[in-house]
């Protein structure tokens, strides 16, 4: 990610959503990623997978025991910004499901958030903290000057240290409310949102309290810049208002790097530009590459020209935005009136009688069904227009894995020897380690095999690279395919195979001739996939890698590849039952030649013995063998494994 240098101040939206998926959707609706770094839920919807919901300009962080069995749904969940490099954000473990922490480090100044939903009729989770807190103070907070702790949450609890004097009677007993402010005391808290700010209105009496607060520790100087409600940002199917934090905590955002829709592009522009930037470099290339310096200097000047081209004519592509697909202008409007209904449904709560208050209600129960409705009326369309086009569309979303459709972030793994890794750079090392794994040298008493009389190719060729056969390579590709590290698309280069192809025919040479590899074709990406369907992401083997590779560098290995092939087939150096690899050779023919073999050496009166290498992703590995004897009417089975120290065992099944 590229890093911008514009400041901005964190901005905290805390809402309880009554665990309803309207008022979510309603809130992801309206909490624009511009303007907000971190949205804390209460109460959140959760579907019958225990996922909730989100939009890819949010990294959704659930409570850390999320995983474990037995635990209850999660009722406090944390959206972070994307914006906010992944680097910077590291999940505090608590062990409870109402409880949700982060600790977002800057290169100033720390911030502790602690999401908390407290229930009703227990002090479990009030109890949980407190322990917490007690084990692990100073580790949260090393540096106090320069840390600022954030409590924040649903507290369902009443006292006049908060409430308006026109609540004293719904003082919470001494037995619910003391675990609290023994809490309060102990990690020395202060309030933040003042008091006789109200942020609930009750359903049935319509009477303002407040269940909800915002608490920092006063050990360090304070980077609140205002804690206060915002009645029009107010969701759909939740009495509860939103409370709108902002803090002086200067961080830099991070920006992705732009892409661009190769799709729209206008290519006989491109190739006229193209062109004529190809005849200023002209000397680069028609010079002869004799050196690894040349060869260096005119892979560069290639690589610069097409992507100076790219960004001069190509369009960059819109980021997606953070309302749904369903989302109509219609539902803008009617969410505008109904927002400033809001406004003054609350600035006139004194008289209950104010006709503010039935025109926020008939508002409000309009653009629920709206959303309601619009999300469906989308949907149904988009099912009965389906075209040919859209199948795949159909399959991919039937087939794909359940998610909260945030933005996917690598939890914290457990390493092999039991601790779990928490920072990138940790993660990305375990997982190194466990994709390539050091190689163990044979030892003394194990087995070597020797190769003996190999095949050779009496009149094997080094391939050649004309522009010819460059050109048909180029024209194969598929055009939209993923590109490397570069950005170079493969759009480019089957729409201007004409003007690359000479030039790189001079580079593919070079590279073999001199033996040496530019550094930009060296460049690769590995990108880490969860596999589907694991019960746990916190195992190392849960994720697998794929290689994003430089898309010149693939042409020639391409080219390589194909002839290399040729040269095997032609001079035979390929035994006859090698099948993977081969052109014209499928799984089923190998299934048949295996099935043709056992049945040869039954007729001769022979046993058949089938070998399977299974491999460890921590190294070592061994052979599960089963022999196969034909007995008549019965086939009797043998299982045998070889380990690496070659010791045999055996058992027998029929």
């Amino acid at each position: 990610m590229n890093m911008t240098t514009s400041l901005k101040l964190f901005q905290i939206w805390q809402q309880n959503i009554a665990k309803s998926n309207t008022a979510q959707q309603d809130l992801l609706a309206k909490a624009n990623p511009k303007d907000w770094d971190i949205i804390a839920l209460q109460e959140p919807y959760l579907d019958h997978l225990r996922l909730t919901r989100a939009n890819s300009h949010w990294t959704v962080l659930y409570p850390s025991n999320k995983n474990l069995q037995n635990q209850n749904h999660a009722q406090s969940v944390l959206l972070i910004n994307t914006k906010i490099d992944s680097s910077q954000v590291q999940q505090i473990t608590i062990n409870s499901s109402d409880i949700t922490a982060v600790k977002i480090t800057t290169n100033t100044r720390s911030i502790i958030i602690i999401n908390l939903y407290n229930d009703i009729n227990h002090n479990q989770n009030i109890d949980t903290l407190a322990e917490e807190w007690n084990a692990n103070e100073n580790n949260w907070i090393p540096d106090r000057d320069n840390t600022e702790l954030l409590l924040l949450g649903d507290f369902n609890r009443h006292h006049s240290i908060w409430e308006p004097n026109t609540n004293d009677h719904l003082k919470s007993p001494d037995r619910m409310l003391n675990p609290l402010l023994d809490l309060i005391v102990n990690m020395r808290l202060e309030m933040v949102l003042p008091r006789n700010i109200p942020t609930l209105e009750a359903r049935n009496s319509g009477n303002w309290t407040r269940p909800d607060n915002v608490w920092r520790c006063a050990d360090s100087p304070s980077m609140f810049v205002s804690c206060d409600i915002d009645p029009p940002l107010r969701p759909v199917n939740t009495d509860h208002l939103p409370i709108i934090s902002k803090i002086d905590l200067n961080y830099i955002p991070s920006t992705n790097t732009p892409r661009f829709n190769f799709r729209t592009i206008d290519w006989k522009e491109y190739k006229k530009t193209l062109q004529d930037k190809f005849a200023l470099n002209d000397g680069l290339f028609t010079d002869p590459i004799d050196t690894p310096d040349k060869l260096e200097n005119a892979t560069n000047c290639l690589f610069r020209i097409i992507n100076k081209t790219t960004n001069e004519i190509a369009s960059t592509i819109k980021v997606t935005p953070h309302t749904k697909q369903w989302w109509t202008k219609e539902l803008s409007e009617l969410r505008h009136d109904r927002n400033r209904a809001s406004k003054l449904h609350y600035n006139w709560r004194g008289l209950p009688g104010h006709a503010s208050h039935n025109r926020f209600k008939t508002l409000n129960r309009e653009f629920t069904k709206a959303i309601e409705q619009a999300k469906a009326d989308h949907w149904k369309e988009w099912i009965e227009h389906v075209g040919p086009a859209d199948l795949w569309n159909v399959h991919r979303y039937m087939k794909a894995d359940p998610t909260d459709y945030g933005r996917q972030k690598i939890p914290d793994l457990k390493s092999p020897n039991g601790t779990y890794t928490t920072t990138n750079e940790e993660k990305a090392d375990n997982l190194a380690n466990t994709f390539f794994p050091a190689e163990n040298p044979l030892s003394q008493d194990e087995h070597r095999f020797t190769e003996m009389d190999p095949p050779k190719a009496s009149n094997l060729q080094f391939p050649t690279f004309t522009t010819e056969h460059i050109t048909s390579t180029l024209e194969k590709l598929s055009p939209f395919k993923a590109p490397g590290p570069s950005g170079i698309s493969n759009a480019i280069l089957k729409k201007c195979t004409w003007l690359i192809a000479p030039h790189l025919s001079m580079i593919y040479t070079a590279i073999c001739s001199l033996n040496h590899y530019p550094e930009k074709f060296g460049n690769i990406y590995q990108i880490v996939l969860p596999k589907p369907g694991r019960t746990s992401y916190e195992i190392l083997n849960s994720y697998h890698p794929i290689a994003l590779i430089e898309t010149l560098a693939k042409v020639q290995s391409s080219i390589i590849t194909e002839d290399l092939a040729y040269e095997c087939e032609t001079y035979r150096l390929l035994p006859d039952y090698q099948f993977g690899g081969r052109a014209g050779r499928s799984t089923s023919d190998a299934l048949h030649s295996v099935e043709q073999f056992i049945k040869n050496a039954w007729r001769c009166g022979q046993a058949a013995l089938a070998l399977q290498k299974l491999s460890s992703p921590a190294g070592g590995s061994e052979f599960f063998g089963r022999f196969i004897i034909d007995g008549g009417t019965k086939t009797y089975t043998m299982n045998l494994i070889v380990r690496e120290t070659y010791d045999l065992s055996s058992s027998t099944d029929s």
